[in-house]
């Protein structure tokens, strides 16, 4: 890949996502691609109505690190996309 940072057109900026265990809405406001401990992945900070941020790991792309995929699915465990 050999790019670190934010990625400035990705479909998932705007989506609306629901944290399953508080209902609480966040908005994709920033997508990033990481790499860690050798690998790569998918990094997404959702912002809330308020303007609070919530950084998550969003999506494996090369990473073998126990702790980001274990982060990821964690991610994809607590959130779900929001429909109105």
């Amino acid at each position: 890949m050999g790019k670190n940072g934010r990625v400035e057109e990705h479909p998932l900026y705007g989506q609306k996502f629901k944290k399953k265990n508080s209902n609480k809405i966040y908005t994709v406001n920033s997508v990033n691609i990481h790499f860690w401990d050798g690998g790569y992945y998918w990094f997404v900070v959702f912002e809330d109505e308020k303007g609070s941020s919530a950084p998550r790991h969003w999506e494996n792309i090369n990473s073998t690190s126990k702790l980001t995929l274990e982060c990821i699915k964690e991610t994809q465990e607590d959130f779900t996309l929001f429909t109105s």
